[in-house]
């Protein structure tokens, strides 16, 4: 009985141990931070992760792959990315959100355009939002990650 009751103790003990690391981590990524700087903020997309492939490293964007994103003071953004060697924009407004970060939400798009997910990173082809965490250092969009897709990662461009 001492012997179980010790492993029931020390399986909680871990448990909450395990728990509170988490949370940790949780709070480290906060896009409330996204709002500190000045604005207008200009992002640039720098490098691009495979999501279903286990410790796959940080890529940088191929050459002819363009994601801009520039925020304004009064919650409006443009997103300018290129598509079959055509540079699209795109524009919005975006919210912080405590539960997913950053959301965009996009205008009307360009009736050009076949799919709104060449331009909007979501699994859905009828997407007219965006979600982005915060880590201190990177925007990363996570859209397209549910659907075997790369994760994007953006740093502030510094003029």
């Amino acid at each position: 009985m001492n012997k179980n009751f010790t492993a029931i103790v020390a399986l909680v003990g871990f448990l909450f141990i395990s728990c509170s690391s988490n949370d940790q981590e949780e709070q480290e990524i906060n896009a409330v931070d996204f709002t500190l700087g000045s604005f207008p903020q200009e992002w640039k997309l720098v490098g691009v992760e495979g999501s279903m492939i286990p410790n796959a490293s940080i890529q940088s964007p191929e050459d002819d792959q363009m994601e801009i994103y520039v925020f304004e003071n009064d919650h409006s953004f443009t997103k300018k990315k290129k598509i079959n060697g055509e540079e699209i924009t795109v524009s919005g407004s975006f919210s912080l959100t405590e539960e997913k970060g950053l959301k965009l939400s996009f205008d009307d798009l360009p009736e050009s355009i076949e799919n709104n997910y060449a331009i909007i990173s979501s699994c859905s082809s009828r997407a007219k939002t965006e979600y982005f965490r915060y880590n201190g250092k990177s925007l990363i969009n996570n859209g397209w990650a549910p659907c075997d897709g790369p994760y994007l990662y953006f740093e502030q461009v510094v003029k």
